[in-house]
């Protein structure tokens, strides 16, 4: 009896707790925070991206290995392209890449990949 007493406070304590949850404000979820006049990113002044950068602040950014990519990681397959194959490692002062793999050049960082899978095993910053 005293069980069944305990278990029925606790569930209305419960309910009573999470419900008052669902009654709350929906206006005050930003409570502090400006606007500055503009009601959503499409209202932001011109020139302007989301986050208030120019539009050209992201424009054609490649990935820099250095900072995007770390040993591990799979190359995206626009990467693993002729134009980023490195034939002349040696000219380069790189390393012979071991079988089944290849150095690739990306942004003057050097990448050595698997070929069979694209995952990175080394990444040489800023061509040495």
């Amino acid at each position: 009896m005293l069980r069944n007493k305990i278990a029925t406070i606790l569930l209305a304590a419960t309910l009573a707790s999470t419900s008052a949850l669902a009654f709350a404000n929906p206006d005050d979820f930003d409570r502090g925070q400006q606007d500055y006049g503009y009601q959503n990113d499409r209202d932001a002044p011109p020139n302007h991206g989301p986050e208030g950068h120019p539009d050209s602040y992201d424009r054609n950014r490649a990935p820099q290995p250095h900072e995007d990519w770390k040993r591990g990681d799979r190359v995206p397959g626009e990467f693993r392209s002729k134009e980023h194959y490195v034939n002349d490692w040696r000219d380069r002062d790189l390393p012979q890449p071991p079988r089944g793999h290849r150095w690739l050049e990306v942004n003057g960082d050097y990448i050595l990949v698997a070929v069979a899978t694209g995952i990175i095993t080394s990444i040489l910053m800023g061509g040495r």
